[in-house]
Protein backbone atom coordinates (compact mmCIF):
# COMPACT_ATOMS: atom_id res chain seq x y z
CA UNK A 1 0.00 0.00 0.00
CA UNK A 2 1.43 2.91 -0.88
CA UNK A 3 1.23 5.74 2.21
CA UNK A 4 1.18 9.48 1.48
CA UNK A 5 3.69 11.24 2.41
CA UNK A 6 2.76 15.20 3.22
CA UNK A 7 -0.61 16.76 3.21
CA UNK A 8 -1.82 17.34 0.09
CA UNK A 9 -1.26 13.49 -0.08
CA UNK A 10 -2.68 12.07 2.72
CA UNK A 11 -6.06 14.38 1.58
CA UNK A 12 -5.93 13.35 -2.07
CA UNK A 13 -5.44 9.27 -0.60
CA UNK A 14 -8.39 10.04 2.18
CA UNK A 15 -10.63 11.24 -0.88
CA UNK A 16 -9.74 8.77 -3.02
CA UNK A 17 -10.57 5.57 -0.22
CA UNK A 18 -13.87 7.16 0.38
CA UNK A 19 -14.81 7.36 -2.83
CA UNK A 20 -13.75 3.26 -3.04
CA UNK A 21 -16.01 3.04 0.34
CA UNK A 22 -19.31 5.01 -1.54
CA UNK A 23 -18.82 8.08 -0.96
CA UNK A 24 -20.32 10.94 -3.09
CA UNK A 25 -20.07 14.40 -2.22
CA UNK A 26 -22.82 16.21 -1.72
CA UNK A 27 -25.19 12.97 -1.59
CA UNK A 28 -24.66 10.85 1.35
CA UNK A 29 -22.10 12.74 2.81
CA UNK A 30 -20.24 16.54 2.45
CA UNK A 31 -16.14 16.81 2.66
CA UNK A 32 -15.27 19.69 4.47
CA UNK A 33 -11.71 20.83 3.66
CA UNK A 34 -10.84 23.80 6.41
CA UNK A 35 -7.18 22.55 5.38
CA UNK A 36 -6.84 24.37 2.55
CA UNK A 37 -8.80 27.77 3.54
CA UNK A 38 -7.82 27.61 7.20
CA UNK A 39 -3.43 28.07 6.80
CA UNK A 40 -4.23 31.28 8.92
CA UNK A 41 -6.85 29.95 11.59
CA UNK A 42 -4.50 27.23 13.25
CA UNK A 43 -7.34 26.30 15.81
CA UNK A 44 -9.52 25.18 12.73
CA UNK A 45 -7.22 23.32 11.09
CA UNK A 46 -9.11 19.93 10.02
CA UNK A 47 -10.82 18.28 7.00
CA UNK A 48 -13.40 15.09 7.33
CA UNK A 49 -16.64 13.88 6.18
CA UNK A 50 -20.07 14.89 7.87
CA UNK A 51 -23.51 14.23 7.70
CA UNK A 52 -25.30 14.60 3.77
CA UNK A 53 -27.85 17.55 5.63
CA UNK A 54 -25.32 19.60 6.90
CA UNK A 55 -24.24 22.50 4.70
CA UNK A 56 -20.58 22.96 3.20
CA UNK A 57 -19.65 25.15 6.00
CA UNK A 58 -20.04 27.16 9.39
CA UNK A 59 -21.00 24.91 12.39
CA UNK A 60 -22.72 21.62 12.05
CA UNK A 61 -24.60 19.07 14.04
CA UNK A 62 -23.78 15.22 14.19
CA UNK A 63 -20.86 12.48 14.18
CA UNK A 64 -18.21 13.35 11.66
CA UNK A 65 -14.97 11.80 10.97
CA UNK A 66 -12.32 14.18 10.97
CA UNK A 67 -8.08 14.37 10.56
CA UNK A 68 -6.30 17.23 12.33
CA UNK A 69 -2.57 17.19 10.75
CA UNK A 70 0.44 18.95 11.67
CA UNK A 71 0.75 21.60 8.75
CA UNK A 72 4.89 20.44 8.28
CA UNK A 73 5.12 17.15 9.89
CA UNK A 74 3.66 13.89 9.69
CA UNK A 75 1.43 13.29 12.72
CA UNK A 76 -2.20 13.58 12.47
CA UNK A 77 -5.33 13.49 14.85
CA UNK A 78 -7.97 11.39 13.29
CA UNK A 79 -11.33 11.20 15.50
CA UNK A 80 -14.82 10.82 15.76
CA UNK A 81 -15.97 14.17 15.98
CA UNK A 82 -19.61 15.91 17.26
CA UNK A 83 -20.79 18.68 15.41
CA UNK A 84 -19.90 21.73 16.88
CA UNK A 85 -23.40 22.93 17.29
CA UNK A 86 -24.64 19.26 18.67
CA UNK A 87 -25.43 15.66 18.29
CA UNK A 88 -29.02 16.24 16.36
CA UNK A 89 -30.18 13.39 14.85
CA UNK A 90 -27.22 10.88 15.30
CA UNK A 91 -28.53 11.11 19.22
CA UNK A 92 -29.26 7.75 19.26
CA UNK A 93 -26.13 6.77 17.11
CA UNK A 94 -23.70 8.58 19.82
CA UNK A 95 -25.40 5.97 22.90
CA UNK A 96 -25.68 2.86 20.63
CA UNK A 97 -22.80 0.41 22.56
CA UNK A 98 -22.41 -0.44 19.22
CA UNK A 99 -20.87 2.31 17.70
CA UNK A 100 -18.79 2.91 20.14
CA UNK A 101 -17.40 -0.70 20.45
CA UNK A 102 -16.66 -0.63 16.63
CA UNK A 103 -14.70 1.92 16.93
CA UNK A 104 -12.93 0.35 19.88
CA UNK A 105 -12.16 -2.57 18.54
CA UNK A 106 -10.23 -1.08 16.10
CA UNK A 107 -6.37 -0.43 17.32
CA UNK A 108 -4.11 -2.79 15.27
CA UNK A 109 -0.89 -0.93 14.40
CA UNK A 110 -0.94 2.14 16.67
CA UNK A 111 0.50 1.64 20.25
CA UNK A 112 -2.04 1.86 23.03
CA UNK A 113 -0.77 5.50 24.48
CA UNK A 114 -1.79 6.75 21.44
CA UNK A 115 -5.58 5.79 21.46
CA UNK A 116 -8.13 7.52 23.01
CA UNK A 117 -11.38 6.83 23.87
CA UNK A 118 -14.80 8.04 26.21
CA UNK A 119 -16.91 5.88 27.71
CA UNK A 120 -19.69 7.64 26.99
CA UNK A 121 -19.48 9.29 22.97
CA UNK A 122 -22.40 11.63 23.49
CA UNK A 123 -20.96 12.58 26.71
CA UNK A 124 -19.80 16.20 25.70
CA UNK A 125 -18.79 18.25 28.75
CA UNK A 126 -15.72 16.76 29.54
CA UNK A 127 -12.54 16.81 27.44
CA UNK A 128 -11.55 13.25 26.67
CA UNK A 129 -9.01 11.36 29.30
CA UNK A 130 -5.16 12.22 28.69
CA UNK A 131 -5.60 13.07 24.91
CA UNK A 132 -4.58 17.01 25.65
CA UNK A 133 -2.40 15.73 28.36
CA UNK A 134 -0.07 13.59 24.85
CA UNK A 135 -0.50 16.66 22.67
CA UNK A 136 0.93 18.78 25.11
CA UNK A 137 3.76 16.63 26.01
CA UNK A 138 4.88 15.66 22.40
CA UNK A 139 6.26 17.87 20.07
CA UNK A 140 3.60 18.71 17.79
CA UNK A 141 3.27 21.84 15.16
CA UNK A 142 0.64 24.64 16.16
CA UNK A 143 -2.12 23.97 14.38
CA UNK A 144 -2.84 20.40 14.90
CA UNK A 145 -2.03 21.44 19.08
CA UNK A 146 -4.53 24.37 18.81
CA UNK A 147 -7.32 22.58 16.75
CA UNK A 148 -7.32 19.44 19.31
CA UNK A 149 -7.73 22.23 22.05
CA UNK A 150 -10.58 24.23 20.33
CA UNK A 151 -13.02 20.77 20.01
CA UNK A 152 -11.70 19.26 22.71
CA UNK A 153 -11.07 21.72 25.66
CA UNK A 154 -12.94 25.23 24.34
CA UNK A 155 -15.93 24.07 22.62
CA UNK A 156 -16.08 21.25 25.01
CA UNK A 157 -14.88 17.27 24.72
CA UNK A 158 -15.84 16.73 20.71
CA UNK A 159 -13.83 14.12 20.12
CA UNK A 160 -15.26 10.84 22.13
CA UNK A 161 -12.55 8.70 19.89
CA UNK A 162 -9.07 9.72 18.64
CA UNK A 163 -5.68 8.77 17.43
CA UNK A 164 -2.54 9.93 17.03
CA UNK A 165 -0.73 8.22 14.21
CA UNK A 166 2.10 9.05 11.78
CA UNK A 167 0.19 9.00 8.33
CA UNK A 168 4.06 7.53 6.31
CA UNK A 169 3.97 4.52 8.26
CA UNK A 170 2.12 1.71 6.52
CA UNK A 171 0.12 -0.08 9.72
CA UNK A 172 -0.52 3.60 10.73
CA UNK A 173 -2.31 4.99 7.89
CA UNK A 174 -4.32 1.43 7.63
CA UNK A 175 -5.54 2.10 10.63
CA UNK A 176 -6.82 5.94 9.78
CA UNK A 177 -8.42 3.84 7.05
CA UNK A 178 -10.20 1.72 8.97
CA UNK A 179 -12.03 4.02 11.31
CA UNK A 180 -12.68 5.64 7.81
CA UNK A 181 -14.17 2.32 6.88
CA UNK A 182 -16.07 1.80 9.86
CA UNK A 183 -17.56 5.30 9.39
CA UNK A 184 -18.78 4.66 6.46
CA UNK A 185 -20.49 1.65 6.81
CA UNK A 186 -22.32 3.39 9.63
CA UNK A 187 -23.01 5.88 7.11
CA UNK A 188 -24.25 3.50 5.04
CA UNK A 189 -22.22 5.14 1.79
CA UNK A 190 -21.41 1.61 0.01
CA UNK A 191 -26.00 1.06 -0.61
CA UNK A 192 -27.94 2.84 -2.85
CA UNK A 193 -30.98 5.29 -2.06
CA UNK A 194 -33.10 1.88 -1.66
CA UNK A 195 -30.66 0.09 0.43
CA UNK A 196 -28.98 -2.40 -1.83
CA UNK A 197 -25.59 -2.96 -1.63
CA UNK A 198 -23.13 -1.54 -4.35
CA UNK A 199 -21.08 -3.98 -5.88
CA UNK A 200 -17.53 -4.26 -4.40
CA UNK A 201 -17.95 -1.09 -2.14
CA UNK A 202 -19.01 -3.28 1.00
CA UNK A 203 -17.00 -5.67 0.12
CA UNK A 204 -13.34 -3.14 0.48
CA UNK A 205 -15.25 -1.41 3.47
CA UNK A 206 -14.94 -4.82 5.44
CA UNK A 207 -11.68 -5.60 3.54
CA UNK A 208 -10.02 -2.29 5.64
CA UNK A 209 -11.88 -2.71 8.76
CA UNK A 210 -11.08 -6.77 9.20
CA UNK A 211 -7.30 -5.58 8.90
CA UNK A 212 -7.12 -3.73 12.01
CA UNK A 213 -9.71 -5.31 13.80
CA UNK A 214 -7.89 -6.25 17.46
CA UNK A 215 -8.84 -9.80 17.72
CA UNK A 216 -9.03 -9.77 21.56
CA UNK A 217 -7.98 -13.94 21.83
CA UNK A 218 -9.59 -16.15 24.32
CA UNK A 219 -7.11 -17.12 26.63
CA UNK A 220 -5.80 -20.78 25.99
CA UNK A 221 -4.71 -23.52 28.49
CA UNK A 222 -1.07 -22.67 27.83
CA UNK A 223 -1.76 -19.10 28.61
CA UNK A 224 -4.26 -19.78 31.96
CA UNK A 225 -1.07 -22.33 33.00
CA UNK A 226 1.48 -19.37 32.81
CA UNK A 227 -0.82 -16.99 34.44
CA UNK A 228 -1.82 -19.64 37.41
CA UNK A 229 1.83 -20.48 37.83
CA UNK A 230 3.05 -17.15 37.93
CA UNK A 231 -0.08 -16.15 40.50
CA UNK A 232 -0.81 -19.26 42.24
CA UNK A 233 -4.72 -19.13 42.99
CA UNK A 234 -6.96 -17.91 39.90
CA UNK A 235 -10.70 -17.40 39.22
CA UNK A 236 -11.53 -18.47 35.60
CA UNK A 237 -14.92 -16.08 34.92
CA UNK A 238 -17.09 -15.83 32.27
CA UNK A 239 -20.41 -16.52 30.69
CA UNK A 240 -22.07 -20.06 29.73
CA UNK A 241 -20.59 -21.99 27.68
CA UNK A 242 -16.92 -20.12 27.25
CA UNK A 243 -15.02 -22.84 28.69
CA UNK A 244 -14.53 -22.41 32.17
CA UNK A 245 -14.72 -25.86 33.15
CA UNK A 246 -13.04 -27.38 30.39
CA UNK A 247 -10.19 -25.00 30.16
CA UNK A 248 -9.78 -26.34 34.20
CA UNK A 249 -9.38 -29.55 33.14
CA UNK A 250 -7.09 -29.42 30.49
CA UNK A 251 -4.78 -27.51 32.62
CA UNK A 252 -4.99 -30.72 34.82
CA UNK A 253 -4.52 -33.10 32.07
CA UNK A 254 -1.08 -30.84 31.10
CA UNK A 255 2.15 -33.24 30.30
CA UNK A 256 5.86 -32.94 31.34
CA UNK A 257 8.42 -35.50 29.93
CA UNK A 258 5.93 -37.84 29.25
CA UNK A 259 4.06 -37.46 32.93
CA UNK A 260 1.27 -35.50 34.73
CA UNK A 261 2.41 -32.27 35.20
CA UNK A 262 0.54 -31.80 38.95
CA UNK A 263 1.21 -34.68 40.93
CA UNK A 264 -2.34 -35.49 41.97
CA UNK A 265 -5.43 -33.31 41.13
CA UNK A 266 -8.68 -32.34 43.83
CA UNK A 267 -12.12 -31.45 41.81
CA UNK A 268 -14.89 -30.41 43.95
CA UNK A 269 -17.86 -28.34 42.72
CA UNK A 270 -19.99 -26.01 44.85
CA UNK A 271 -23.92 -25.64 44.89
CA UNK A 272 -25.88 -24.30 47.36
CA UNK A 273 -25.91 -27.11 49.72
CA UNK A 274 -21.88 -27.02 50.15
CA UNK A 275 -20.95 -26.74 53.36
CA UNK A 276 -17.43 -26.01 55.14
CA UNK A 277 -17.46 -29.53 56.50
CA UNK A 278 -17.83 -30.80 52.80
CA UNK A 279 -14.82 -28.03 51.45
CA UNK A 280 -12.27 -27.92 54.86
CA UNK A 281 -13.65 -29.84 57.57
CA UNK A 282 -15.95 -31.70 59.65
CA UNK A 283 -17.63 -34.27 61.68
CA UNK A 284 -19.65 -37.04 60.78
CA UNK A 285 -21.21 -39.83 62.57
CA UNK A 286 -19.85 -43.69 62.31
CA UNK A 287 -21.78 -46.72 63.55
CA UNK A 288 -20.02 -48.85 65.10
CA UNK A 289 -22.72 -52.24 66.27
CA UNK A 290 -25.17 -50.52 68.99
CA UNK A 291 -22.67 -48.17 69.16
CA UNK A 292 -22.24 -44.28 67.35
CA UNK A 293 -19.30 -42.35 67.45
CA UNK A 294 -18.18 -39.30 65.59
CA UNK A 295 -15.34 -38.61 63.02
CA UNK A 296 -13.26 -36.11 61.97
CA UNK A 297 -13.64 -35.94 58.27
CA UNK A 298 -10.95 -34.03 56.06
CA UNK A 299 -12.70 -31.56 53.00
CA UNK A 300 -11.37 -31.19 49.63
CA UNK A 301 -9.17 -28.52 50.42
CA UNK A 302 -7.61 -30.13 53.73
CA UNK A 303 -7.44 -33.32 51.91
CA UNK A 304 -4.95 -31.93 48.85
CA UNK A 305 -3.49 -29.61 50.85
CA UNK A 306 -2.42 -32.45 53.31
CA UNK A 307 -0.61 -34.09 50.11
CA UNK A 308 1.02 -31.08 49.97
CA UNK A 309 1.97 -29.84 52.97
CA UNK A 310 3.41 -33.54 53.20
CA UNK A 311 5.68 -32.73 49.72
CA UNK A 312 6.80 -29.49 50.79
CA UNK A 313 7.82 -31.38 54.20
CA UNK A 314 9.61 -33.90 52.40
CA UNK A 315 11.59 -31.83 49.47
CA UNK A 316 10.46 -32.81 46.37
CA UNK A 317 9.51 -30.96 43.52
CA UNK A 318 5.51 -32.83 43.30
CA UNK A 319 3.01 -30.20 42.38
CA UNK A 320 -0.77 -30.19 43.28
CA UNK A 321 -3.92 -28.59 41.77
CA UNK A 322 -7.33 -28.18 43.96
CA UNK A 323 -10.19 -27.09 41.36
CA UNK A 324 -13.10 -25.55 42.26
CA UNK A 325 -16.07 -25.52 39.83
CA UNK A 326 -18.79 -22.93 40.35
CA UNK A 327 -17.19 -21.00 42.60
CA UNK A 328 -19.57 -18.31 43.58
CA UNK A 329 -22.78 -20.98 43.69
CA UNK A 330 -22.18 -21.75 47.01
CA UNK A 331 -22.07 -19.19 50.76
CA UNK A 332 -18.40 -18.47 50.21
CA UNK A 333 -18.39 -17.01 53.95
CA UNK A 334 -19.78 -20.41 55.53
CA UNK A 335 -18.33 -22.68 53.41
CA UNK A 336 -14.29 -20.85 53.35
CA UNK A 337 -14.79 -19.89 56.91
CA UNK A 338 -11.56 -18.51 58.16
CA UNK A 339 -9.39 -20.58 55.63
CA UNK A 340 -9.60 -18.17 53.22
CA UNK A 341 -6.77 -16.19 55.51
CA UNK A 342 -4.41 -18.81 53.89
CA UNK A 343 -4.91 -17.93 50.37
CA UNK A 344 -2.12 -15.51 50.17
CA UNK A 345 -0.27 -15.49 47.03
CA UNK A 346 2.99 -13.72 47.82
CA UNK A 347 4.03 -15.28 51.44
CA UNK A 348 5.20 -18.96 52.36
CA UNK A 349 3.52 -18.11 55.50
CA UNK A 350 -0.17 -16.57 55.65
CA UNK A 351 1.25 -13.10 57.96
CA UNK A 352 2.23 -15.91 60.61
CA UNK A 353 -1.49 -17.00 61.35
CA UNK A 354 -2.44 -20.24 63.09
CA UNK A 355 -5.67 -21.65 62.14
CA UNK A 356 -7.29 -23.68 64.04
CA UNK A 357 -9.88 -25.62 61.65
CA UNK A 358 -11.08 -28.21 63.65
CA UNK A 359 -10.05 -31.17 65.93
CA UNK A 360 -8.49 -34.23 65.24
CA UNK A 361 -8.26 -37.31 66.94
CA UNK A 362 -4.61 -38.73 67.98
CA UNK A 363 -5.00 -42.72 67.84
CA UNK A 364 -1.95 -42.47 70.06
CA UNK A 365 -2.75 -40.68 72.71
CA UNK A 366 -6.19 -41.68 72.14
CA UNK A 367 -7.06 -37.83 72.79
CA UNK A 368 -8.73 -34.87 70.63
CA UNK A 369 -6.00 -32.09 69.14
CA UNK A 370 -6.72 -28.95 67.64
CA UNK A 371 -6.46 -28.94 63.72
CA UNK A 372 -3.83 -26.15 62.92
CA UNK A 373 -2.92 -24.89 59.53
CA UNK A 374 -0.65 -21.76 58.80
CA UNK A 375 0.20 -21.36 54.86
CA UNK A 376 -0.65 -22.88 51.42
CA UNK A 377 2.52 -24.01 50.09
CA UNK A 378 3.84 -23.11 46.89
CA UNK A 379 3.27 -26.66 45.60
CA UNK A 380 -0.47 -26.45 45.49
CA UNK A 381 -2.52 -24.27 43.28
CA UNK A 382 -6.21 -23.53 43.25
CA UNK A 383 -8.27 -23.32 39.72
CA UNK A 384 -11.80 -21.84 41.08
CA UNK A 385 -14.03 -21.10 37.71
CA UNK A 386 -16.64 -18.69 38.15
CA UNK A 387 -20.37 -17.98 35.93
CA UNK A 388 -20.90 -14.45 35.56
CA UNK A 389 -24.14 -14.91 33.93
CA UNK A 390 -26.18 -16.09 36.80
CA UNK A 391 -26.94 -13.11 38.91
CA UNK A 392 -28.68 -14.44 41.93
CA UNK A 393 -25.31 -16.21 42.87
CA UNK A 394 -23.12 -15.04 45.62
CA UNK A 395 -21.11 -11.61 45.18
CA UNK A 396 -17.37 -12.50 45.86
CA UNK A 397 -16.12 -9.81 48.69
CA UNK A 398 -13.52 -8.00 48.36
CA UNK A 399 -11.06 -9.78 50.78
CA UNK A 400 -11.44 -12.79 48.98
CA UNK A 401 -11.37 -10.94 45.99
CA UNK A 402 -7.91 -9.75 46.32
CA UNK A 403 -6.40 -13.82 47.21
CA UNK A 404 -6.84 -14.49 43.71
CA UNK A 405 -6.09 -13.27 40.14
CA UNK A 406 -8.93 -13.44 37.74
CA UNK A 407 -8.93 -14.73 34.44
CA UNK A 408 -11.97 -13.89 31.90
CA UNK A 409 -12.60 -16.17 29.24
CA UNK A 410 -14.96 -14.98 25.99
CA UNK A 411 -16.70 -16.51 23.45
CA UNK A 412 -14.99 -17.14 20.59
CA UNK A 413 -14.87 -18.76 17.49
CA UNK A 414 -13.51 -22.31 17.10
CA UNK A 415 -11.54 -23.73 14.14
CA UNK A 416 -13.17 -27.08 13.95
CA UNK A 417 -15.01 -27.80 11.35
CA UNK A 418 -17.98 -29.01 12.94
CA UNK A 419 -18.10 -25.23 14.32
CA UNK A 420 -21.42 -23.41 13.79
CA UNK A 421 -19.22 -19.81 12.57
CA UNK A 422 -22.16 -18.38 10.84
CA UNK A 423 -24.50 -18.69 13.52
CA UNK A 424 -21.80 -17.72 16.25
CA UNK A 425 -21.74 -14.18 13.98
CA UNK A 426 -25.22 -13.70 13.88
CA UNK A 427 -25.38 -14.09 17.80
CA UNK A 428 -22.22 -12.04 18.42
CA UNK A 429 -23.53 -8.98 16.72
CA UNK A 430 -26.52 -8.82 18.31
CA UNK A 431 -24.84 -9.22 21.68
CA UNK A 432 -22.37 -5.89 19.91
CA UNK A 433 -25.07 -4.08 19.03
CA UNK A 434 -27.91 -3.82 21.90
CA UNK A 435 -25.94 -5.60 25.35
CA UNK A 436 -24.59 -2.54 27.81
CA UNK A 437 -21.26 -3.69 29.07
CA UNK A 438 -22.32 -5.69 31.94
CA UNK A 439 -24.42 -7.81 29.57
CA UNK A 440 -21.69 -8.90 27.46
CA UNK A 441 -20.92 -10.93 30.20
CA UNK A 442 -23.94 -12.84 29.27
CA UNK A 443 -23.40 -13.92 25.54
CA UNK A 444 -23.36 -17.56 25.54
CA UNK A 445 -20.00 -19.01 24.45
CA UNK A 446 -18.72 -21.63 22.28
CA UNK A 447 -20.18 -24.71 23.38
CA UNK A 448 -23.74 -23.41 21.69
CA UNK A 449 -22.50 -23.45 18.79
CA UNK A 450 -20.54 -26.53 18.44
CA UNK A 451 -22.29 -28.25 15.79
CA UNK A 452 -23.56 -27.09 12.87
CA UNK A 453 -24.97 -29.94 11.36
CA UNK A 454 -27.71 -29.77 14.44
CA UNK A 455 -28.59 -26.04 14.29
CA UNK A 456 -31.66 -26.24 14.68
CA UNK A 457 -31.53 -28.55 17.99
CA UNK A 458 -28.99 -26.13 18.98
CA UNK A 459 -30.98 -23.47 19.17
CA UNK A 460 -34.13 -24.97 20.03
CA UNK A 461 -32.59 -26.69 22.94
CA UNK A 462 -30.07 -24.33 24.01
CA UNK A 463 -29.71 -20.55 22.47
CA UNK A 464 -33.66 -20.13 23.01
CA UNK A 465 -34.71 -21.30 26.37
CA UNK A 466 -31.16 -19.18 27.37
CA UNK A 467 -32.03 -16.26 25.87
CA UNK A 468 -35.95 -16.55 27.29
CA UNK A 469 -34.21 -16.73 30.24
CA UNK A 470 -32.74 -13.41 29.79
CA UNK A 471 -35.22 -11.72 28.46
CA UNK A 472 -37.75 -12.84 31.35
CA UNK A 473 -35.21 -11.41 33.74
CA UNK A 474 -35.11 -7.95 32.11
CA UNK A 475 -31.76 -8.40 30.28
CA UNK A 476 -30.92 -7.88 26.76
CA UNK A 477 -34.60 -6.32 25.94
CA UNK A 478 -34.21 -4.21 22.81
CA UNK A 479 -32.35 -7.01 21.49
CA UNK A 480 -35.35 -9.36 21.99
CA UNK A 481 -37.55 -8.99 18.84
CA UNK A 482 -34.18 -9.43 16.61
CA UNK A 483 -33.96 -12.97 18.13
CA UNK A 484 -36.90 -13.81 18.09
CA UNK A 485 -37.10 -12.90 14.19
CA UNK A 486 -33.94 -15.05 14.12
CA UNK A 487 -35.30 -18.07 15.79
CA UNK A 488 -37.99 -18.24 14.05
CA UNK A 489 -36.48 -18.04 10.43
CA UNK A 490 -33.73 -21.18 11.46
CA UNK A 491 -36.61 -23.13 13.84
CA UNK A 492 -40.06 -22.37 12.65
CA UNK A 493 -40.94 -21.69 16.21
CA UNK A 494 -41.78 -18.68 18.45
CA UNK A 495 -40.05 -18.12 21.44
CA UNK A 496 -43.23 -16.61 22.86
CA UNK A 497 -45.93 -19.61 21.60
Amino acid sequence: MATPQNLSELFDHLKESAESFGFKDGDNGILRDCVSAGLKKDNNFWFGFVREDQGPSSAYEGLSFVIIPENEGHNCLAAICIGSSNLGADSELAISPMFRRSFCSLTKGVPRERLFFKYKFDEIEQPTPLLQEYIQSNNFDEPMVATTKEYNITRGGLLPAAMIVDYTRENEYKLILAWLAQYADWRNWASYKNGNRIDGKYDKIHQAINICKDDASCPNPDTVKDVLFNRRFIVLQGAPGCGKTWTAKQIAALEHSGKRLFKETKFIQFHAETTYADFVYGIKPVINGNNVAYKGIKGALLEILDLALEAERRGTNDIFLLIIDEFNRANLANVLGPVFYLFEQNSGKANNLELNLGKKYNPKTKEEEDLIYNHIPQNLYVIATMNTADKSLAVVDFALRRRFSWVTLRPHKLKSPDFDGDLFDVVNDLFMKYATDEELNLQPGQSYFMDKNKRKDSIIYGLMPLMKEYFNGGYLLPAREEFIQLFYRETGLLMYE
